[in-house]
């Protein structure tokens, strides 16, 4: 329950730091939706990977040919969505 519960926290942290973005002058380009998106993946994963399971979904999939880097959200992104902790 606590992994969810951090998992949601997480998506909410991301969420509020997105619609801030939004509300700027600026809109965000295409390279900050994708780190947005990789932030989201990587909560995912994280959660994934604490109840157990990332290892069981991982085998009902092809093996892979290569070992896969983790993804990277751009720095200042990180940084701002950890900023409203």
């Amino acid at each position: 329950m606590a992994v969810f519960l951090g998992y949601l926290r997480q998506l909410h942290q991301i969420d509020q730091t997105y619609a801030r973005r939004m509300l700027d002058d600026k809109a965000p380009d295409a390279a900050e939706a994708k780190a947005f998106t990789t932030l989201v993946a990587n909560v995912m994963d994280g959660a994934l990977m604490q109840l157990g399971t990332h290892q069981g979904i991982r085998r009902t999939l092809p093996a892979p040919e290569a070992t896969v880097e983790p993804r990277k959200a751009a720095p200042e992104l990180a940084q701002s969505a950890s900023a409203g902790q």
